[in-house]
């Protein structure tokens, strides 16, 4: 019928994080070239621990003192140490994005209130050296990349539900409700009001409501229970205080940017709630800290 997400993307990513199975055998020893790399990456270590602002390799900074903590990989790469990916959390307060830190709170960690919303983000930072590489010659395989996410700007509004415990958010069908084929897009959240460039809507997968999920099924909230709901139904939704689920909802890649890089972000049920107006706010607070090099060239 109508093709209104694609996952060609993932299959490159998934080939990349493929980890070969050990085969038994002894690790061969180290070469003198990779014993020397290793000692170039603790110098690099060291050197980077002295500064608040870090090298992204390929180009530009990252402000780390804007961070409650920060998770990141120390590379050295075309003779630079720096770092290019990254792992770090954050509070929405229902006002503000705020770092994961009792510095940036003013108040103890104990007192945090039940409405401030917590959110993970993992990413990495693009690299400016092949950004300009690839703005000069986009034809390169390197610089081709494949659709993924939503691909269609808007969806039949006898496919479109709008959910009125979540503002901002929508649920594109497959069918006209119930139906048992809806399994696959009830999990799925559409952001409406936080577009991507080309104007399709970015996407909250909730996959972690498993069918087997036995206290999803329980509150008649796996894909299968919300697949056979009546439109009203499937209106009137509401995760909230009914599943105990740590990290149930993702933000991928292709729906989470910001200026230098991408990320995943992972949520509980209970952050659907603010998640249209938290994740563009934490868009935003990433992008004010990283620092590039000569931006007017990219």
């Amino acid at each position: 019928m109508f093709r209104k997400y694609s996952y060609a993307w993932v299959s490159g990513l998934l080939t990349i994080m493929t980890i070969s199975a050990c085969d038994g055998k002894k690790e061969p020893r180290q070469s003198p070239e990779q014993i020397a790399y290793q000692k170039q990456l603790e110098r690099c270590r060291v050197e980077l621990n002295k500064s608040e602002l870090v090298p992204i390799i390929g180009g530009g900074h990252v402000d780390m003192s804007r961070f409650g903590f920060m998770h990141s990989n120390i590379r050295y790469e075309d003779g630079q140490c720096g770092t290019s990916s990254f792992e770090t959390s954050f509070w929405w307060t229902g006002k503000e994005v705020l770092p994961d830190n009792e510095k940036f709170f003013k108040i103890k960690r104990t007192e945090i209130p039940e409405s401030w919303k917590y959110f993970n983000v993992a990413g990495g930072f693009s690299n400016q050296r092949k950004a300009r590489k690839c703005k000069a010659n986009p034809e390169l395989s390197e610089c081709k990349v494949a659709a993924a996410g939503y691909q269609k700007v808007e969806w039949p509004a006898e496919l479109t539900v709008k959910l009125k415990n979540y503002p901002g958010l929508e649920v594109w069908l497959e069918v006209p409700p119930p139906h048992i084929k809806n399994q696959y897009a009830v999990d799925e959240f559409v952001m409406i009001e936080w577009r991507r460039k080309d104007g399709t809507p970015r996407g909250i997968n909730c996959w972690g409501l498993s069918p087997n999920d036995e206290q999803a099924k329980s509150q008649r909230l796996d894909p299968i229970s919300l697949a056979l709901m009546s439109r009203a139904e499937l209106e009137n939704i509401d995760f909230r205080g009914k599943l105990n689920h740590g990290v149930a909802c993702q933000v991928e890649f292709w729906n989470f940017d910001f200026e230098g890089g991408a990320a995943r972000v992972s949520m509980s049920t209970e952050t659907l709630s603010v998640a249209s107006k938290a994740l563009p706010a934490i868009s935003e607070y990433i992008s004010k800290s990283i620092i590039r090099d000569d931006e007017n060239e990219l």
